[in-house]
C-alpha cells in the first residue's frame, strides 16, 4: 500500500464519520423538537386547567391567554437539508 492509498483511506474514513455524525445530529434535533412541543402543549393544558378551576375564573383573561398560547405554540419545521421535521 502506498502513502497515497493510506491518505485516501483516511480521507474516506473522515468523510464517512462526518456523515454519520450529521445523520445522528439531525435525528437528535428532531427528537428535541418533538419533546419541546410536547412539553409546551402539556404546560399550556396545565395552565388552562388551573385557571378554569379557580372559584371565580376571569373568562376574558383566560381567553386572552389561550389565544396567546395557541399563537405562540411551536410548529414543526421541515429541515431543508435532510427533509426531516425539526
Amino acid at each position: 500500500m502506498t502513502r497515497v492509498d493510506k491518505a485516501d483511506i483516511l480521507d474516506r474514513t473522515v468523510l464517512h464519520i462526518q456523515q454519520l455524525q450529521q445523520r445522528n445530529g439531525s435525528a437528535s434535533m428532531a427528537t428535541e423538537s418533538v419533546a419541546y412541543q410536547s412539553g409546551f402543549q402539556a404546560c399550556a393544558r396545565e395552565v388552562m386547567t388551573y385557571l378554569t378551576s379557580q372559584k371565580s375564573p376571569d373568562i376574558k383573561t383566560i381567553k386572552a391567554l389561550s389565544d396567546h398560547l395557541h399563537a405562540t405554540q411551536p410548529v414543526p419545521q421541515m429541515c431543508v437539508r435532510n427533509k426531516t421535521l425539526v
